[in-house]
């Protein structure tokens, strides 16, 4: 065979392959909102009348719309949905990223405790939890959320994000603002925010899903656990989200008297100022599992060691103490 032949000759069994599409903003957003009509039709519906079923179907639904459109706009799943092998120093700094998260989403809540006692009661005013045993929650309430809705968030709209917000800090505000209007009630929204924003920053230091869902399901399980054991305003502040069908019943008078001006300013100081430290502590070793190069815990350049610590480290501590302490002796001068 001369050259003019196999120039002009067609190809035996190859099949060129129409190439991936990316994921657009726009088209995330269309999803999104998809997905929040969805949720006021048929799935807060199968929630009302088949409880934790009807949850089950709405992660379903979730994992659904996460899913359908990567096929529909001929996108790459293993782009979307990143899942690689964990590593046991980023699975543990995950964990103590969450604990700092946690912390702040607390912090969170009991702000809104504080400035909307009312508001706040009605999201747990229910006299009787819904009836349900704790492997149906372990499944239902905690597995399904972890891997569903990171499928969506983390996986569909923060893979369109990324193409456009390159910063990690800017694409991790803007998934927290999804992941707050994702839980619909607005007392919720700052504390989902914070939730939302570290599950994202996880995810983009990491690029896998596994880390994410890690956190998210941990986070579940723990307000499981308070839901079973725990009851009164105080726990409802440190449930977030109170999840599924369970339910604490709280006043609007108990929410005003646990949390005052004061007891606000004492959550700051106790919450607040560990947050900062695992918040560092995490990243360093998701880092440390992550990254090619085995980082410093601090830099050992002097100069930008003085940087890290008084931007990631000083400074938060000293303004979280300052704002801590103007609200406890608020709270003590005036009896609020």
């Amino acid at each position: 065979m001369n050259y003019e032949q196999i120039r002009f000759s067609r190809p035996d069994g190859l099949v060129r392959k129409k190439p991936f599409q990316k994921v657009t903003i726009r088209q995330a957003v269309t999803v999104f909102l998809i997905q929040i009509l969805l949720f006021f039709t048929v799935e807060s519906l199968a929630q009302i009348y088949l409880g934790n079923g009807g949850l089950a179907i709405t992660e379903a639904i979730v994992l659904a719309v996460a899913v359908i459109p990567v096929w529909i706009l001929h996108a790459d799943p293993r782009e979307v949905f990143l899942v690689r092998r964990p590593n046991r120093w980023a699975t543990g700094g995950a964990l103590v990223f969450l604990i700092g998260a946690y912390s702040l989403s607390v912090i969170a809540n009991s702000l809104m405790m504080m400035l909307f006692p009312k508001e706040f009661a009605q999201i747990y005013e229910s006299t009787e939890a819904a009836s349900s045993t704790f492997p149906v929650d372990l499944v239902v309430v905690c597995l399904m959320p972890a891997v569903c809705e990171e499928a969506l968030h983390r996986g569909l709209i923060q893979s369109a994000v990324r193409e456009r917000v390159h910063s990690l800090v800017g694409q991790s505000i803007i998934m927290g603002v999804f992941f707050a209007f994702f839980h619909v009630y607005p007392i919720r929204y700052p504390a989902m925010f914070v939730m939302g924003a570290a599950l994202s920053y996880v995810y983009g230091l990491t690029g896998n899903l596994f880390y994410s869902s890690l956190m998210h399901f941990s986070c579940n399980l723990f307000a499981t656990l308070l839901g079973y054991l725990g009851q009164g305003a105080l726990t409802a502040a440190a449930v977030v989200p109170l999840p599924g069908g369970i339910r604490l019943t709280v006043s609007p008078e108990e929410v005003s008297a646990a949390m005052s001006a004061g007891s606000f300013g004492l959550i700051l100081l106790i919450y607040g100022i560990p947050a900062v430290f695992f918040l560092y502590l995490g990243e360093y070793l998701i880092r440390r599992g992550t990254d090619a190069v085995r980082p410093y815990f601090v830099p050992r350049d002097r100069r930008r060691q003085k940087s890290v610590l008084w931007n990631r480290i000083y400074s938060p501590i000293i303004a979280i103490a300052a704002v801590g302490v103007l609200f406890l002796v608020i709270g003590i001068a005036f009896g609020i």
